[in-house]
């Protein structure tokens, strides 16, 4: 955001003078580095804000980042699919070997995970 908006405006104006043009500028800066649906998901992460803000605040305003149009997110020919059950049986003998491969694998295939979220837990992020 401070390169779109810089930094004296994120820190020093007022949430209702962030423009809708401000928010397309945003959008158009994350289009250019990540792919149209990481832009979705994280133009919706600042709207979640914006409307914590709005609500938390009484403010009678829009949410300027609210219906954002945004050219090539949803789905796609391109789309990860989810493994068959056929595909996950024949994926699982691989990681039998090693007792936390297999734990990951049941992980994700259980969850729905992506590797990275998996990965990265922690022993307290987990309630047993």
């Amino acid at each position: 955001m401070v390169a779109v908006f810089g930094k004296q405006k994120l820190q020093y104006v007022s949430l209702s003078d962030i423009t809708r043009a401000d928010a397309n500028a945003l959008r158009d800066h994350l289009l250019a580095r990540v792919s149209p649906n990481s832009a979705v998901r994280m133009l919706s992460v600042l709207k979640a804000a914006v409307n914590f803000a709005i609500t938390e605040h009484s403010l009678h305003m829009p949410n300027v980042f609210a219906n954002l149009r945004i050219k090539g997110a949803g789905s796609s020919k391109d789309d990860r699919l989810p493994m068959s059950d056929e595909q996950l049986h024949k994926a699982r003998a691989n990681f039998l070997d090693d007792p936390i491969a297999a734990a990951m694998f049941v992980t994700l295939a259980d969850t729905g995970a992506r590797v990275s979220e998996i990965s990265g837990l922690r022993v307290k992020d987990c309630d047993v």
